[in-house]
């Protein structure tokens, strides 16, 4: 694939009027490159099998796959602390899409642009497998630069099961909700404002007052949930955004996978799916091994067992309502049977 490098103006692929803003040294013009160029991006919680994602698509030629590394010059880590939880700090909606308009067409969007484009003729579709640009609320921002050339990935795993697993990825002390975090007026782009030290050994997720947020939980329920049932909420609000995001995308934009579909034997029926709506191929051996388990990273899950989980599950589904997806529709859990997903009312 080729396409030049710029540091000039940014246009919007596909989707509207264009917007003009710099572009960071050694990243690319992403408009201008072919018209089969795609940007996909998985919409997960993170702990759903994204890193596997990552694994099966990577050796593809037709694809360039990131996972987390999205800055030039800082870690994953620090573009969270620098970039994406300032930006779920702003004070409201319009402040956030703004400052999230910002960072896809200025940074997001041409360092993937430029990966693309140095991965040679080949290579049509930039890959994002890690959670958080659409955990982040991203995806508004993403269907208005890209238009038609945005694929979303909905990868998805059983309720319980996530907020078990996320629950594991270290003490309670380093999830996302336990600091107050002190967020300037105005985001910054990733490489610019000092890192705000207390949030940056916290965990990749949103806290409940995020702008962006769709599944508004009030200060008084919220004190009442257990750990557990504050990652039930983080589970839900993905489904909520997700079912947002749907909305606005034509079916030939949008898969939808569950993480256990893809252990079944049923001679790659889901790895053939996802390989003909990204037009790349799968690395058969990738797709039998199991990445990023807990038990390779050394940690153990919650000792509560089953019948206790789903207890709590009940007790935050009495708390915790709904969101409104808009045109009248409201996805709530408090109606579902146990196991089930959210009702569509």
């Amino acid at each position: 694939m080729k396409a030049s490098v710029s540091a000039g103006r940014l246009g919007v692929g596909g989707g509207g009027p264009s917007s003009p803003a710099s572009s960071p040294s050694g990243t690319v013009e992403y408009s201008s490159l072919p018209p089969d160029a795609v940007f996909a991006f998985v919409f997960s919680t993170g702990r759903c099998g994204t890193q596997h994602l990552a694994r099966v698509l990577g050796s593809a030629p037709e694809a360039v796959v990131t996972h987390e590394s999205e800055s030039l010059t800082l870690r994953p880590r620090d573009v969270v602390t620098r970039t994406y939880r300032r930006l779920a700090g702003l004070p409201t909606v319009a402040a956030h899409d703004a400052a999230a308009a910002r960072h896809v067409r200025r940074q997001l969007l041409p360092v993937l642009a430029a990966r693309l484009t140095a991965a040679g003729d080949a290579a049509h579709t930039a890959v994002y497998t890690g959670h958080v640009p659409l955990a982040y609320g991203l995806g508004p921002a993403l269907a208005d630069a890209l238009g038609t050339r945005l694929r979303v990935v909905r990868l998805r795993r059983e309720r319980l099961a996530t907020a078990v697993s996320l629950m594991a990825l270290g003490p309670p002390e380093e999830d996302a909700w336990t600091a107050d975090v002190a967020v300037p007026a105005v985001a910054v782009g990733v490489a610019g404002g000092a890192a705000g030290a207390s949030s940056r050994g916290l965990r990749w997720f949103p806290v409940p007052s995020a702008p962006f947020v769709a599944l508004r939980v009030e200060a008084p329920v919220w004190s009442r949930l257990n750990r557990f049932q504050r990652y039930l909420w983080y589970v839900d609000d993905i489904e909520c955004r997700w079912q947002r995001l749907r909305s606005r995308l034509a079916e030939s934009q949008v898969l939808e996978l569950q993480l256990e579909a893809l252990d079944l034997l049923d001679g790659g029926r889901e790895y053939g799916r996802l390989a003909r709506f990204l037009g790349v191929r799968i690395n058969g051996t990738e797709a039998g091994v199991r990445h990023n388990s807990m038990q390779d990273k050394g940690r153990d899950k919650s000792a509560e067992g089953e019948a206790t989980l789903r207890q709590w599950d009940r007790e935050y589904r009495a708390l915790v309502d709904g969101c409104d997806l808009g045109g009248g529709r409201v996805l709530s859990w408090k109606h579902m049977d146990d196991g089930g997903a959210g009702w569509l009312l």
